[in-house]
């Protein structure tokens, strides 16, 4: 079902796809002929709303998705929040509010009034998906008519559960049934209880998922590995063990040296918990090494030679082995300090060939095996020798493994995979035959294997899909082909000659799971799978080996249903000891075990996506990590990747995400080989998967690059090219085409764009429409929206919708009506804008910079002017324009008046005066003219003047202009053009103008208050005002300078066209609008002089509503001003650049609601009128004048004048040169400071010009405080810091918001809510209320109200509890209040109120000093009383660490506003908050008891994403009072 919804910002948008799991490839469109499943959900009735909500809480279990878009009985569609912290009855209070099938007004369009995201290319018709599903809910009352693939059917005694059958089994559709059921009646019996707590699973299907399909014990007999290789030496003494070219070693040979080696290492120190490098290449010395080691007791350290010589030394320095033995040729790189042994020494010879004695138990650490750290420091996985020993025997059984096989090693010696590649093979008697893999063509390592007689070979993914479908003579030995590293995207041909078996395992489990298990009777490889199933499901990796258990589990350890994406949880035999000396990361991977029938204590989270098949086979997705957001939306790439590998033409492929140097992320594909057609690749990928999930971008190579060990090397992927269309582009056809044309091919960076081709299939996406609709809007003056791109996304449809709505209009914006003109009462009052209010009052001496008019004052030289044309092009223009006949009541209305009095332009004749006379009288009346303050209560609001200058023929024109009745786009786009061409052509009429200034106020303003626009941008601006930083100050005039006037002076700066060109395109190559390149320089400029590291910049906007053709050619003002933070200064001048373009998207966005508001909110909350942000920036870059006033004359001078205004930036472009000026307040100031500053802004800008390096400089060097020096500081201000691995992915984010340090931000994670929150339930009396300190915005507070009596969140912060109380409403049990928790009485007022109470507190107390902290606990402990109980939750640091400041909520902006009163409080850095602290404040001398404490982890939101979260160490503590 194709649909469209009105997003929550007003925006039409295409709605999200649910990702649920399907059973089958979708081919057409809708169901065809499959119809629908229809299965019954048995719980009895309850209303169309209470069903919606189960409806929602279990499509977010399923989906993960936080919002939801149903579609109503009536076809009108809804987007719905959901959490898992939410209960059933807060999602049907909150679907109350926007109840399914309400007003369209609210809800969003009908399903038939939009095209889905598959209808993106324009045709209308819906591309066929694989996933991305939508979903509706109907009643039976309203005929059950609305479909959707899922669709769920309200009667009156229970539901009915609807399935596209072209999607769903029919047995999968009744599984999800039963998961609905299950899921409603418990949400019948508890209504109260958060959606991620409610079962989604019966009894009997959790065994089946839990304990059946983990029923994998084995006994096998007893004996370490070296045990075995001994028992096979002593049965089989002269089979090969290991052969290596020419080189071939018994087993009794083997045996005999191993011996030697561990006897030798025996005596120079090696027992159990010691441990031995080997730096040796894969060969025959390995192998035997290897064994000697172990039998010594000691742990193999593999070094591989491959390894840069600072990375084997990073490695030894960590695992810190006695020795390290490695061939003579590689001796010397062997680390200084550690003992260097010869693999081969002679002093071997020595030693007795018997094995000496060593008792080795299963948790006995056997290997270090170093892997890659995220942060690129190595990390060693402690591998054990059980693990290794349950390996044996499992591949025995599960590979049919018998005397006289061979298996071969082509791993590299240093890789994870040889524990499970060689040395299985070994301890079973199997020769090993040691070979090549590098640089070999997959044919020479076919005929390798077929000439060595290998039987069971292993290769990396990649590798074995290049050589599995090769012609294989019949001589050929292989009987089993085993994959890993990798996922493999495609199923070998069924007439395969050998078994290819796909497993799944990592370093820390070694093997988990396999596609093949003789000895167990399983079998799931291509020839024992049937054809539909490998038509319709991607390859499983198998089922867990013996004594080995997997789990896939969501966010909150709760297990998925079948087909649901989780994360794969090992446990059993295989799981590794850890990691070497790296207590924190293994804490957080090798996780406590929280289900019932799991006998480990301990699962080890993969951080890889998988799903369960209906026959217990696991499919694996990819990474956790590999999970991305691409304009909001999450993406598995290895989803992608698949698709994309089964593109014809691609042997290979992977899928990355590109962080764009303008910002967001784009996905591109890398394809082999080099003759695979990147528009085939994309069209395949488009026909299977949502468009989000379409690369972008597709690069065809001859391979992709792999490392030694053949995973593949990301690093080495080149960057994408420009994107190809792919296509024969149709040129433009009209001006409007040819003018978007260059737009589009501007922002995708090609050199051309067919007027066909469809903006979405290029690779754009939300982040580049918006670069786009500001584009369009700047060149042809028109108001678009998203929505306007989605109906038409080609240059074809846009320069169709450009051009209506230039000539007949639009019916419609946003929601909002067109306009209907009122000529009846035309000449009535009507109000000010928001904008001529500001500037109306400042006229007067109320407020601070006033008693100024606001007006600007133009002059030009004409010799050729003609005094009476002129006049009466003036005249008529005042009768075209009723703004030139306004007047401002006192009562604060404006009013047209009908019939003015007669205006008579006054003449100046000077041609019988001297020259130097003649000067300063036009000098005279420039002073006196250029700073009037007109009457505004009297006409006219203008002063037009001529003078005629001495000597030869020449005019000045002289034009003051109140700007209360037109803004700066009205003189420039309206005013001047009008009167040029009346001037020009006397005898024309120019088009009447059907629309008045009255018309659009009273229209515009009530249809913009009554729209969700609106709504949207006043709560976007009141969000965000006590966290805008204020405006720059610069140094004040000094008191021994002289007092001057409040009046305004200007500089004033030129380039030429050719200049502004560079100027322009070098703002596009990096992905800033030429506007924001220039506010980009004030903002350095501001900041050298002011030295200030953030601040907020007043950014006038011209924001006409597109509600009637006229309405760009109306004279008056529409100006709002936006409050532009600038808030990035560290990093280069590029990426401040981008930092303040990315937040003027989003100003722009929510625009809706006047700067001018913002303001007057602010002045209430500051209790002053002082001016809160005079420093303005007005920039009509790209909006040239229709018409130049070149008949006019020459332009000779300017200036203008605003109240509350200290400086006034102001951007013009003229005949395709840009004009800008600085008019300022020179009796503010030092003198000659402004000027400085001016030359130094046009100085950077000449540096941007000549030299395009520039922009990526980190300080240009001008003025008081330079921009390094300021990041520099605040990096000195950060004292030392943590380097433990877990918090230095976070260290490089630090700097972003305080001076002295950073905020931890709270990501919202609801795992983490849910985690605590059980742990509360668990721990604290469920008798008593809970106490949530330091609430913020009341998200746990929330969450606690579904388990306890009541929940009360604190906050010392009155704007947080209110935020708080917002987002509560209308849920029970729940209070907020303000409290400060270091003023024991407050604590004693409300436990006064509500008795003994549990605490819980989270990240407070690290930023508490000493007297803090014990004022604190005295607060907690009037709380608790007797009977409560507390919990704490902190960072945890070391001693010596630089602390973050806080753990908060919301957006960056937001936390400002935590952070800075903290700043000027004292507080710079957090302080240690561990055991020491807790029983020093909480200690027994205190009547306290410690329950429980120790290391946990918090997620935070990783800095240099701003999105993805990341672990940092905390700490917790549950204590009560003694009893």
């Amino acid at each position: 079902m194709a649909i469209k919804i009105i997003d929550h910002d007003g925006r039409a948008t295409v709605p999200e796809h649910l990702d649920l799991p399907v059973d089958r490839s979708r081919t057409g469109d809708g169901t065809g002929d499959a119809g629908y499943v229809s299965v019954p959900v048995p719980v009895e009735g309850r209303t169309a709303t209470w069903w919606t909500a189960v409806f929602l809480a279990f499509l977010h279990r399923y989906s993960g998705a936080t919002e939801i878009t149903l579609t109503g009985p009536d076809g009108l569609a809804h987007r719905y929040g959901v959490t898992a912290a939410d209960s059933v009855r807060v999602l049907a209070a909150r679907v109350t509010t926007r109840p399914v099938g309400g007003d369209a007004s609210t809800a969003g369009g009908r399903a038939a009034d939009g095209a889905a995201e598959g209808a993106a290319d324009g045709t209308g018709e819906r591309r066929a998906e694989t996933r991305g599903v939508t979903v509706a809910l109907t009643t039976a009352e309203h005929g059950g008519g609305v479909r959707a693939d899922l669709t769920l059917l309200v009667t009156g005694d229970g539901a009915v559960l609807l399935a596209a059958g072209d999607l769903w089994l029919p047995e999968t559709a009744e599984r999800m049934a039963r998961h609905l059921a299950t899921l409603a009646s418990a949400a019948r019996r508890a209504a109260d209880v958060p959606v991620a707590e409610l079962p989604l699973l019966d009894a009997a299907e959790r065994r089946r998922l839990l304990v059946e399909w983990n029923d994998t014990d084995a006994a096998w007999p007893d004996g370490d590995y070296s045990a075995l290789v001994a028992a096979r030496a002593a049965a089989t003494p002269d089979v090969p063990a290991v052969v290596h070219g020419t080189r071939v070693i018994t087993f009794g040979e083997l045996d005999a040296q191993a011996n030697r080696i561990a006897n030798f290492l025996r005596r120079v120190g090696a027992d159990t918990g010691e441990r031995v490098g080997l730096l040796c290449p894969r060969g025959a010395d390995f192998v035997v090494a290897v064994l000697g080691i172990l039998k010594s007791g000691a742990a193999v350290v593999p070094l591989d030679p491959i390894n840069p010589d600072a990375r084997i030394a990073q490695m030894a320095e960590d695992a810190r082995p006695l020795a390290v033995l490695a061939p003579e040729a590689l001796l010397e790189r062997v680390p200084g300090g550690v003992r260097a042994v010869r693999v081969d020494a002679p002093e071997f010879d020595a030693e007795p060939a018997e094995a000496p004695a060593v008792e080795l138990t299963g948790d006995a650490v056997s290997h270090l095996i170093y892997t890659s750290g995220s942060t690129g420091r190595p990390k060693a996985v402690l591998e054990r020798h059980g693990a290794l020993v349950n390996l044996v025997h499992w591949t025995g059984r599960a590979y049919g493994v018998r005397p006289g096989d061979r298996a071969s090693w082509l791993s590299t010696p240093g890789f994870a995979v040889q524990l499970m590649e060689w040395m299985p093979y070994l301890a079973l008697g199997v020769t090993v035959c040691v070979g090549e893999a590098e640089d070999r063509t997959p044919e020479q390592v076919r005929d390798w294997l077929v000439a060595e007689r290998v039987t069971h070979t292993m290769l990396v993914a990649a590798l074995a899909e290049r050589v599995w479908p090769l012609e294989w003579p019949a001589q050929a030995a292989l009987r089993v082909m085993v994959t890993t590293a990798e996922r493999v995207h495609s199923w070998p041909p069924a007439d395969t000659p050998f078994q290819v078996v796909m497993t799944y395992g990592s370093t820390e489990t070694t093997n988990v799971l396999s596609c093949l298990d003789l000895g167990a009777g399983s079998d799931l490889t291509a020839q024992a799978t049937p054809e539909e199933v490998r038509a319709a499901r991607q390859v499983p990796v198998g089922r867990p080996i013996a004594n080995t258990r997997v789990y896939i589990l969501d966010g909150f350890g709760t297990p998925v249903p079948v087909g649901v994406v989780g994360r794969l949880h090992v446990a059993g035999a295989g799981v590794a000891g850890g990691y070497h000396r790296r207590d924190e990361l293994t804490a957080a991977r090798f996780r406590l075990n929280p289900l019932a029938e799991e006998p480990s204590a301990v699962l080890y989270d993969t951080g890889d996506l998988a799903r369960y098949r209906p026959d217990g086979a696991v499919e694996l997705l990819g990474r956790s990590d590999a999970q991305v957001k691409v304009r909001g939306f999450r993406v598995e790439l290895g989803e992608v990747e698949t698709a994309v590998a089964a593109a014809p033409g691609v042997a290979e492929a992977v899928v990355v995400a590109r962080e764009e140097e303008w910002g967001g992320t784009r996905l591109v594909a890398y394809v082999a080989p080099a003759a695979a057609e990147a528009r085939t690749v994309r069209t395949h990928v488009s026909r299977r998967l949502p468009q989000y999930m379409v690369p972008a971008a597709v690069v065809a190579l001859d391979a992709l690059p792999r490392l030694a060990n053949g995973k593949l090397d990301l690093q080495a992927l080149p960057e994408p090219a420009a994107l190809d269309t792919g296509a024969e582009a149709v040129a433009p056809r009209d001006d409007a085409e040819t003018a978007l044309e260059r737009i589009w091919a501007a922002l995708f960076r090609v050199e051309r764009v067919g007027v066909h081709d469809n903006f979405f299939e290029l690779g754009g996406h939300s982040l580049l429409a918006f670069r786009l609709i500001d584009e369009v809007r700047t060149a042809f003056a028109v108001e678009l929206s998203l929505p306007d791109l989605y109906r038409s996304p080609t240059v074809a449809g846009l320069a169709e919708l450009v051009t209506t709505s230039r000539t007949t209009g639009r019916s419609d914006f946003a929601g909002m009506s067109a306009i209907e003109p009122d000529p009846e009462n035309r000449f009535q009052p009507f109000p000010l804008t928001e904008c001529q209010q500001a500037l109306w009052v400042g006229r007067g001496d109320a407020v601070d910079l006033g008693n100024v008019g606001c007006h600007g004052y133009f002059e030009w030289e004409s010799d050729h002017l003609d005094v009476e044309r002129f006049t009466a092009a003036w005249r008529k223009l005042v009768l075209r324009h009723d703004a030139l006949r306004t007047v401002i009541r006192p009562d604060a209305l404006q009013q047209v008046l009908a019939e003015p009095p007669d205006y008579a332009i006054e003449v100046l004749d000077l041609r019988g005066t001297e020259p130097a006379e003649a000067e300063a009288t036009l000098l005279r009346l420039r002073e006196r003219l250029s700073h009037q303050v007109l009457d505004d209560g009297h006409w006219p609001l203008f002063d037009v003047r001529l003078s005629i200058l001495p000597g030869p023929w020449k005019v000045r024109i002289h034009l003051s202009l109140d700007f209360l009745i037109s803004d700066a786009w009205s003189y420039f786009q309206v005013l001047i053009p009008d009167l040029v061409q009346l001037y020009e052509r006397p005898d024309e009429d120019l088009p009447p103008l059907r629309l008045t200034f009255r018309d659009y106020v009273i229209g515009g303003r009530d249809r913009l208050a009554a729209s969700d626009v609106y709504r949207r941008s006043e709560i976007y601006w009141l969000d965000r005002i006590d966290s805008l930083p204020p405006a720059p100050e610069l140094p004040a005039r000094p008191p021994e300078q002289e007092a001057l006037p409040i009046r305004f002076d200007r500089r004033d700066h030129r380039l030429d066209a050719a200049t502004w060109d560079r100027v322009k395109a070098q703002a596009t190559e990096f992905g800033v609008t030429p506007s924001v390149l220039l506010c980009a320089i004030f903002a350095e400029t501001l900041r050298a002089w002011s030295g200030m590291e953030r601040f907020t910049i007043n950014f006038p906007i011209f924001n006409r509503l597109p509600l009637h053709p006229d309405v760009n050619g109306l004279l008056g003002d529409t100006t709002t001003t936006m409050l532009l933070a600038v808030e990035k200064f560290d990093g280069t001048f590029a990426e401040r650049a981008q930092a303040l373009q990315a937040q003027l998207w989003a100003d722009l966005e929510h625009r809706y609601f006047s700067g001018v508001q913002v303001l007057r909110a602010l002045a209430r909350r500051r209790g002053t009128m002082a001016p809160a942000m005079p420093i303005v920036l007005t920039s009509l870059a790209g909006h040239p004048p229709r018409a130049f006033a070149a008949s006019l004359g020459e332009a000779t001078y300017s200036i203008s004048q605003t109240p509350q205004v200290s400086i006034d930036f102001q951007v013009f472009e003229v005949a395709g040169e840009l004009l800008f000026n600085w008019d300022f307040l020179p009796g503010l100031f030092p003198d000659g400071l402004v000027e400085e500053m001016f030359d130094a802004y046009t100085e950077i800008l000449g540096r941007l010009v000549d030299d395009p390096a520039a922009w990526r400089t980190g300080s240009f060097g001008l003025g008081p405080f330079d921009v390094a020096a300021l990041a520099a500081s605040a990096a000195d201000r950060r004292e030392t810091r943590d380097t433990g691995e877990a918090w230095e992915q976070f260290w490089a984010g630090v700097g972003r918001t305080g001076s002295g340090g950073d905020v931890l931000w709270d990501p919202d994670s609801d795992s983490e809510l849910a985690a605590w929150v059980g742990v509360a339930v668990q721990r604290m009396d469920r008798a008593l209320p809970v106490v949530d300190i330091g609430c913020g915005n009341g998200r746990f507070t929330r969450a606690f109200a579904g388990h306890f009596p009541a929940a009360i969140g604190t906050d010392v912060s009155a704007s947080a509890i209110a935020h708080a109380v917002a987002e509560s409403a209308g849920l029970p049990r729940t209070a907020f209040r303000t409290l400060d928790a270091t003023r024991p009485e407050e604590g004693a007022e409300l436990a006064e109120e509500i008795g003994d109470a549990n605490v819980f507190v989270r990240a407070v107390l690290h930023v508490l000093d000493d007297a803090a902290r014990a004022a604190f606990a005295e607060t907690v402990a009037e709380l608790t009383g007797d009977r409560g109980v507390l919990i704490l939750l902190e960072p945890a640091y070391e001693e010596s660490s630089f602390g973050y400041l806080g753990v908060v909520g919301g957006d960056r902006g937001r936390a400002a506003t935590l952070v800075r009163p903290l700043e000027r409080a004292g507080v710079l850095h957090s302080s240690r908050f561990g055991d020491a602290e807790l029983d020093r404040f909480f200690g027994a001398d205190s009547g306290w008891e410690h329950v429980a404490s120790g290391a946990v982890e918090l997620d935070a939101v990783d800095p240099e994403s701003d999105t993805a979260s990341v672990k940092v160490p905390g700490y917790f503590a549950v204590v009560r009072r003694a009893r």
